[in-house]
């Protein structure tokens, strides 16, 4: 087993806790576990050509997902392992700088 220290600001730390919270998650290693099926997941849809949003189902408009590292990843001609992924209702409540989301009518 291989142990990886990060660091973060006490402003990601907060959010961190908050979305373990709303997401009923009691450890660390379980968001990082979760967090890690869900860019696993996010990557293999964008290479395969295509894109992540959110649906609102009440006017079926849908919020796109624009995150550098997917782009970037869209574009990686080397395979990428396959990784055994979940799906979860788990939505987060905000995004980062680096993230953007996109409105537009399905």
């Amino acid at each position: 087993m291989t142990r990886i220290q990060i660091d973060l600001n006490p402003d990601q730390v907060a959010e961190m806790k908050h979305l373990m919270e709303l997401a009923g998650m009691d450890t660390y290693k379980e968001f990082f576990n979760n967090a890690l099926t869900l860019i696993a997941w996010a990557v293999e849809e964008k290479r395969s050509g295509k894109f992540l949003a959110a649906v609102d189902p009440a006017d079926m408009t849908y919020s796109k997902l624009v995150m550098p590292a997917l782009e970037k990843a869209a574009k990686c001609p080397a395979p990428v392992a396959a990784a055994a992924v979940s799906v979860t209702n788990n939505i987060p409540r905000s995004v980062g700088s680096s993230q953007e989301l996109k409105k537009t009518k399905l």
